[in-house]
């Protein structure tokens, strides 16, 4: 029972999908499709990203990581934060494992909820194209906004939340 509890969230979309297909068949298809097509999409980026992030794990020592993004790094590891997060590449999903990993080496809870922010706002190909189709004002406001909002909430987030990720010893 207990094994079952922890597939219930897949089991609740299994059967909306299926309580789909009766209503309405051709809504369901088109919707067992996109599910479908994201799974392998999913599946098809997961694995190379983890293999990097082990990587990182076992070569870049837990000092580095400490000094550059840990509790006592103050405003430089909230810039190492934004860096990565700017020139970061794919989905946010792919940001969750090595934002787990950068904690578990010891950088601040903030750090990483900052990385996650910046992963979803500012990336270096998106706002080229924020900068042609919407202008630079737009733009400026979208980062300034985007970038204080998470700021704030990992301030928030790292005060009200108990870390459930705790640094190697």
């Amino acid at each position: 029972m207990k094994r079952l509890r922890s597939y219930a969230k897949l089991l609740l979309i299994a059967s909306g999908l299926i309580a789909l297909l009766l209503v309405n068949r051709s809504s369901g298809l088109r919707a067992l499709s996109l599910s479908w097509t994201s799974a392998g999409t999913m599946l098809s980026i997961l694995p190379p990203i983890l293999v990097l992030v082990h990587l990182f794990d076992v070569w870049v020592p837990r000092e580095r990581v400490v000094r550059h993004m840990g509790a006592d790094s103050g405003i430089a590891g909230a810039f190492w934060a934004l860096a990565l997060g700017a020139v970061a590449a794919g989905p946010l999903y792919v940001a969750f494992p090595i934002v787990a990993m950068l904690i578990r080496k010891g950088a601040r809870f903030a750090n990483g909820i900052l990385l996650l922010g910046a992963w979803s706002t500012i990336k270096a190909p998106i706002l080229l194209y924020e900068l042609s189709f919407f202008g630079v004002a737009f733009t400026l406001l979208h980062v300034i906004t985007g970038l204080t909002i998470a700021w704030l909430a990992a301030l928030w987030i790292e005060k009200k939340i108990p870390i459930a990720l705790q640094p190697e010893a």
